[in-house]
């Protein structure tokens, strides 16, 4: 969102102000970025005698037994905290329009939509999260002991909200903890379709790829209300296409690549065995990093980039670099056009591969039952261990098997993108439209 403010700002016909609500260092690091953008970065306007009452309150609750009740009460005073605060920010700013990345219940943007629906102020999210089917969202949940009901809790919302729960393998899986679910009920905020992203129906969805409007289509999500525009992302894909050569050699001297071999970049998936994933090949996140790494490092005949997820700090994982895998820290959105092959699990990031005509093994480590992406005629989705040896192992030995994939995604990849450099401005005049 930062550099679609920026575009935003750029145009000269909005005064964009932005509201990060990221955590820890990687918050800094957003509000850091977007000030040297010349951005106005916003908090929260809190009324100082309620931000007290708030805070103390939080305070005593967390020193509460774990109790449902306790769990409920928390969830409330932080959900109408949410709604005053985007109160006081409308008040203070008179927004126009709320543009954000995402309408999924976890963390509040219904509530963001409700109050904005009440001030009469359009909402516009852009489909940053993709596509995930709510099998694949419950397999991710599934192990989770906070969205796994309890037998009362679970007949009680099954009973009062179906629409939350979710029955896959034998068990009844909430969408999110049932504290919220009845927090959004108490204050009557609506989310029709809670296991669907854009499930909010949100007055407009600017949509980067029409695969993901097809999707919402078939989920019985109405798309009248969707413009397939592209992203801001797939202008920096254009800008780094355009220039492949040159980017290309510039980051394999860099990367102290001698020989012209083809360039595999890997984004390397974070912890995830948090949730649980008793189905996985590996019995930790360590375990399947080195797994992946020797696979890839003994395969001499490729040229390996690692490109670690945001949580991962490089210096945790210089390790690989002794099989012979090269981390960048630049962004995997310009380094993707500058590959072979991509290699992701589950990623967001995906689209944008096939978008540029990528080949894209997704290797499902977690056994998700990854299926989002199965369309696209370039990609493998896979979760065994000798699958993925294989693969590596026909990459390197057999140079038309690449060939022929690149074909492959190459033949559907305008469907996953608007790689045409022009997305920005398409965004920009709907924007005035609206």
């Amino acid at each position: 969102m930062v550099d679609l403010a920026e575009k935003i700002q750029l145009s000269g016909d909005f005064q964009p102000r932005l509201l990060l609500r990221a955590f820890g260092e990687y918050h800094h690091e957003c509000v850091a970025t977007a000030e040297k953008k010349g951005l106005v970065v916003v908090n929260a306007v809190q009324n100082s005698s309620e931000n007290w009452v708030r805070v103390t309150a939080f305070k005593v609750l967390a020193r509460m037994p774990k109790l449902f009740i306790f769990k409920f009460v928390r969830a409330v005073i932080e959900m109408r905290s949410i709604q005053t605060h985007t109160i006081n920010l409308i008040e203070k700013y008179s927004f126009s329009l709320i543009l954000m990345p995402e309408d999924s219940p976890d963390y509040g943007a219904p509530l963001v939509m409700q109050v904005a629906r009440q001030k009469k102020i359009p909402v516009i999210i852009f489909n940053g999260l993709g596509i995930s089917p709510p099998e694949e969202l419950a397999r991710i949940y599934m192990y989770s002991e906070a969205l796994t009901a309890g037998r009362f809790i679970s007949d009680l919302i099954r009973r009062h909200w179906p629409k939350w729960v979710f029955s896959f393998s034998s068990r009844s899986i909430l969408r999110i903890p049932a504290e919220k679910i009845l927090a959004y009920w108490l204050l009557k905020t609506s989310i029709p379709r809670p296991w669907l992203y854009y499930g909010s129906e949100p007055d407009t969805v600017i949509c980067d790829n029409e695969a993901t409007a097809q999707f919402c289509r078939s989920k019985s999500i109405p798309t009248d209300h969707f413009k397939v525009l592209g992203s801001v992302e797939h202008d920096i894909l254009y800008r780094y296409s355009e220039a492949r050569i040159e980017r290309r050699f510039e980051i394999e001297k860099d990367l102290g690549f001698s020989n012209l071999a083809p360039l595999v970049l890997i984004s390397l998936v974070q912890e995830h065995f948090v949730y649980g994933a008793p189905d996985s090949d590996f019995k930790n996140h360590m375990d399947m990093i080195e797994f992946i790494g020797r696979t890839l490092g003994n395969a001499k005949k490729l040229n390996v980039v690692v490109s670690l997820h945001p949580s991962m700090m490089p210096d945790d994982f210089r390790f690989l670099e002794q099989w012979g895998l090269k981390i960048s820290t630049r962004p995997v959105i310009e380094l993707i056009p500058l590959c072979d092959i991509y290699i992701a699990s589950g990623s967001s990031t995906i689209p944008w591969a096939i978008a540029c005509g990528k080949p894209v093994l997704n290797y499902d480590v977690y056994r998700y039952g990854s299926i989002a992406y199965n369309e696209a005629a370039g990609i493998i989705t896979f979760a065994d261990k000798e699958i993925f040896l294989n693969q590596i192992q026909k990459l390197e030995q057999e140079p038309e098997y690449l060939e022929l994939m690149t074909q492959k995604q190459a033949a559907c990849a305008k469907k996953w993108g608007k790689i045409d450099g022009k997305a920005s401005e398409r965004i920009i005049q709907a924007l005035k439209a609206l």
